[in-house]
Order: C-alpha cells, then sequence, then structure tokens
C-alpha cells in the first residue's frame, strides 16, 4: 500500500464513499503509518482531525473511542 501504487490508485479511482451509508475517518498529522496522514479523508465522510495522536496511540485514546462509539451507534 505505497502512496502512489497502481493498487491505491485504482481504489482511489472509484466512489470512496459508496452506498448510503455514513462515513466518518479520524487521522493525525502525528501518525507517522499512514503517509501521507492526509490520505485517510474520504470525499463523502466526515472527516475528523485528531491532534498529534500516534498510530497505535489511536487504540487507546478515550476521546477518540467515545466518538466512534457515538458514530457507530447512531
Amino acid at each position: 500500500m505505497y502512496p502512489g501504487s497502481l493498487f491505491l490508485l485504482d481504489l482511489a479511482d472509484r466512489d470512496e464513499t459508496p452506498g448510503t451509508g455514513k462515513y466518518r475517518t479520524w487521522y493525525s498529522a502525528c501518525d507517522g503509518i499512514i503517509i501521507p496522514y492526509t490520505s485517510t479523508r474520504l470525499d463523502g465522510a466526515t472527516n475528523t482531525n485528531v491532534a498529534c495522536e500516534t498510530h497505535l496511540g489511536f487504540l487507546t485514546n478515550t476521546s477518540v473511542l467515545t466518538q466512534i462509539r457515538g458514530f457507530i451507534a447512531a
């Protein structure tokens, strides 16, 4: 899943949020794993920029987890 790879270009060539479901992303400039971190954003989704959170830090960030739980419950 290297940035600019044919695989990712093929994925990006389609509707990023198909169907009638709601989509939301959480991303951070401090991620370090998702490069570029802005590639997490999806057209048609609610994209949430989290201030300086690491990739693994998302797993224990109670604020983000609460937001995810609320999004799923809605």
